[in-house]
C-alpha cells in the first residue's frame, strides 16, 4: 500500500549519498504511523493489538484519528505495512486521502536529483552563530581613552573636622543641601561642621550625617571646577558611610531618603557601641607578622581573664597590604597593643570613633537599621558602585537594601574594592580619582595600594 511505499523510500534515503534533508525526511516516517480511516479498510484497534501481541496500547491511541483531520499519530508498531496494497486500494486512498498523496507526491521532488553531492564532499553552510561570533570580532568598537574617564570616593568616617563646609559655600544649592538635611535631622547641621565643637562632631551620631551631607555638597564644586570630572564618571565607591554618598550621586537614592537612613544608621550604631565598651585599632603587619593568632589569643584572654562570655577581635578595615584596622571589645584591643612585639605586629592609633564598627558587635546595629532600609525605594544606579561588602559593583538594585545591612556588621574591603576599580591591562593608563568629601585619607590608601593610579588624584577641599 501507499504507507509501504512510503516506508521503502524512507529507507532508501539512509543511503551515504542520501543528503541531510533527505535523511531527516526519512526518520520522519521511519518513527510515524499514520492511522488511515477509508469507507472499505478501517484499520482498528485490534488489528494494532494483534501486530504488537499482547503489549499494551499507547494512551495516545485512545482516541482514532485520520489523515482528513491532519491528526498524525506516533506509532513504534505500524500494522499497516503488514498488508499488501492492490489498484484498487490505492485509486480509492488516492481520493479518499489527497493530503498524503500530496505528500507522497512532494516526496519525488525530494529524490530526483539523486547525483547530488554527498554530505562528506559537499561544502558546509556555516553555522549562523559562527558567524555572528566571528562578525562580532570584527565589529569597529569605539576606544574609550581611560584618562578622560573619572572615578569618584567618597570618604568615611574619622574624616571629619570642625570647619569643615566653609570652602563649598559660594558655590550653588549648597546652603539649600545643608538647609534639607538640617530639617530633616533637627537641628543646625551646618553649624555644627562649621564650628563643633570637636567632641559633638566626633560622636557617630553627628559624624557620620555631617560626612555624608558634605560629601554631596562637594559634588557641586565638583561640577563647577571640573565639569567633565562627572559626565566622564564610569564607577564610584565610598567608604563606610562614604557608599551612601556615592548611591546619591549614582541616582540610586534620594538625597532626602539618604539623610534618613544615615541618621538611622548612625543612631543604631551609636546604641551598639554605647553597650559594649569597644573601638578600633589600626596595626602595620607584614610577612612575618601574625595577626591572625594576636587577635585568637587576644579573644581567649579576654575569655579567661576579663570574663567576657562572646569577645570581637577581627579586621574590621582592609585598607592595604601593610595596614589594616582591628576591631572588638577594649579589653582585645589593649592586649594587642600590649603585646604587639610578641607577635610582631606594629600598633598605630586608636581611630577616633566609639564602637568597633563592622564586627559582630554590630548585630543590634543592623537588626534595628534593616528596618527603616526596608522602607525606601532604590533605583538602579547610572554608574558601577562598589559595594564594600565584597569589593564589586552591585549586580542589580534588589542587591542595594540586602548589601547596605550587611555592611554594617561586615568588614570593609577597601583595599579589594581598590584592586578592582583599577584593574587595567598593563601599560593602560588609569581614570582621574577624584576624592569628594572631607579629608584626603583615600587619597593616601590609594597611593599606597596603586601609585600609578594615584598619579591622577584630585582631592575636592571642603
Amino acid at each position: 500500500m501507499i504507507f509501504s511505499q512510503l516506508l521503502q523510500r524512507s529507507l532508501s534515503f539512509s543511503n551515504a549519498s542520501a543528503s541531510a534533508s533527505k535523511r531527516r525526511y526519512a526518520s520522519a516516517f521511519l518513527t510515524t504511523g499514520i492511522h488511515i480511516k477509508s469507507n472499505r479498510h478501517h484499520f482498528s484497534t485490534s488489528a494494532l493489538t494483534a501486530a504488537r501481541g499482547n503489549r499494551a496500547r499507547p494512551s495516545y491511541l485512545n482516541k482514532e484519528s485520520s489523515l482528513d483531520e491532519l491528526n498524525p499519530v506516533v506509532d513504534d508498531f505500524p500494522d499497516m505495512k503488514h498488508r499488501k496494497s492492490t489498484p484498487e486500494l490505492v485509486r480509492r486512498f488516492q481520493q479518499e486521502n489527497p493530503q498524503l498523496q500530496q505528500l507522497l507526491d512532494n516526496s519525488d521532488r525530494l529524490t530526483q536529483d539523486d547525483n547530488s553531492p554527498t554530505p562528506s564532499s559537499a561544502a558546509q553552510p556555516e553555522q549562523p552563530f559562527h558567524r555572528e561570533r566571528d562578525q562580532a570580532k570584527k565589529v569597529p568598537r569605539p576606544k574609550i581613552d581611560s584618562k578622560r574617564t573619572s572615578v569618584i570616593l567618597f570618604p568615611g568616617q574619622g574624616s571629619q573636622f570642625v570647619g569643615m563646609g566653609a570652602k563649598l559655600l559660594e558655590y550653588p544649592n549648597v546652603r539649600e543641601i545643608y538647609d534639607v538635611a538640617g530639617e530633616i535631622l533637627g537641628y543646625n547641621l551646618l553649624n555644627m561642621c562649621l564650628n563643633g565643637p570637636v567632641e559633638e562632631l566626633n560622636k557617630t551620631v553627628f559624624c557620620q550625617t555631617a560626612i555624608f551631607v558634605t560629601s554631596v555638597a562637594a559634588l557641586e564644586k565638583l561640577k563647577a571646577d571640573h565639569p567633565g570630572a562627572v559626565e566622564s564618571c564610569i564607577a564610584a565607591a565610598g567608604f563606610s558611610v562614604g557608599e551612601y554618598a556615592a548611591l546619591v550621586f549614582a541616582g540610586s537614592l534620594s538625597f532626602e531618603s539618604g539623610v534618613k537612613l544615615v541618621k538611622a544608621r548612625a543612631e543604631a550604631m551609636q546604641a551598639a557601641s554605647e553597650a559594649v565598651s569597644s573601638g578600633m585599632l589600626s596595626v602595620m603587619v607584614d610577612h612575618n607578622s601574625e595577626l591572625n593568632k594576636a587577635m585568637e589569643l587576644a579573644r581567649l584572654w579576654c575569655i579567661d581573664k576579663k570574663k567576657i562570655a562572646d569577645p570581637v577581635c577581627k579586621i574590621a578595615n582592609y585598607l592595604f597590604p601593610e595596614v589594616k584596622v582591628v576591631a572588638g571589645n577594649t579589653e582585645a584591643l589593649d592586649f594587642l597593643e600590649a603585646n604587639a612585639a610578641l607577635f610582631r605586629i606594629k600598633p598605630m592609633k586608636r581611630l577616633a570613633v566609639s564602637g568597633a564598627f563592622h564586627t559582630p558587635l554590630m548585630r543590634d546595629a543592623r537588626e534595628e537599621f534593616a528596618g527603616h532600609v526596608s522602607r525606601v525605594n532604590f533605583k538602579q544606579p547610572t554608574i558601577k558602585i562598589h559595594s564594600n561588602v565584597s569589593g564589586s559593583a552591585y549586580h542589580g538594585v534588589h542587591s542595594i537594601p540586602k548589601i547596605l545591612i550587611r555592611q554594617v556588621d561586615s568588614p570593609v574591603k577597601w583595599e579589594q574594592t581598590l584592586h578592582i576599580l583599577y584593574e587595567r591591562p598593563q601599560g593602560s593608563d588609569f581614570p582621574r580619582t577624584y576624592e569628594v568629601g572631607p579629608g584626603r585619607q583615600l587619597g593616601a590608601i590609594l597611593k599606597r595600594n596603586n601609585a600609578k593610579a594615584h598619579a591622577a588624584y584630585t582631592a575636592i577641599d571642603v
